[in-house]
């Protein structure tokens, strides 16, 4: 069990990044942070609404992740995830 969980997405242009981070949002104590997908293109911006919802969002994946893990307290879940790939 955890206090927290502090998720950084990053998806990709063609997925459902709604339904995904509406589904992460109703977890438990969860946290959203957003970054850009380096991969695929999908910028800020294509996160819309949950922009606003985010504790953060960072165009750079390399300091999103550093800032999410300098928020992570004994006893959270960190969990970075984003679009499958097949």
């Amino acid at each position: 069990s955890w206090n927290r969980i502090l998720v950084l997405v990053s998806t990709a242009q063609d997925k459902d990044a709604d339904a995904m981070l509406g589904m992460l949002a109703a977890l438990r104590g969860a946290k959203l942070f957003l970054t850009r997908n380096p991969f695929r293109g999908a910028e800020l911006s294509f996160y819309g609404r949950w922009l606003d919802r985010a504790e953060g969002a960072w165009d750079s994946y390399e300091e999103a992740f550093l800032k999410v893990m300098s928020q992570a307290r004994e006893g959270d879940l960190v969990l970075v995830t984003g679009s499958l790939y097949p």
